[in-house]
């Protein structure tokens, strides 16, 4: 099954034509209205012109998205990604497959 997620994860990768939609088609990623329920113990929702992506702080702190925002010591937005750029894409695939290893490797624990 990971073998199968990882061909996942490198066809997002190389095909830079892919659009939002269908990328998040292939991951499985379900924004029901613009959000998805949970990912890796945040919640992801679509901003804007729908490629702006941003995950909250964990869920357990979470109190509405105007005070819920992953931010580092200096008050910068860590998890926001732009899909229409291609390092910004890069991140997100990244951090996307990193919980799904975390998923996987609690599954088997």
């Amino acid at each position: 099954m990971k073998n199968q997620e990882m061909n996942v994860f490198e066809l997002c990768r190389r095909d830079t034509k892919m659009s939002t939609d269908e990328m998040l088609s292939w991951l499985e990623i379900d924004l029901e209205y613009g959000y998805a329920t949970e990912l890796g113990g945040r919640y992801l929702r679509r901003i804007g012109n729908g490629n702006l992506m941003e995950f909250s702080c964990l869920i357990q702190d979470f109190d509405r998205w105007a005070n819920s925002r992953a931010e580092d010591e200096d008050g910068e937005l860590q998890l926001l990604f732009d899909l229409d750029r291609r390092p910004d894409r890069r991140a997100f695939l990244h951090y996307v497959e990193s919980i799904q290893e975390e998923l996987i490797l609690d599954i088997q624990d």
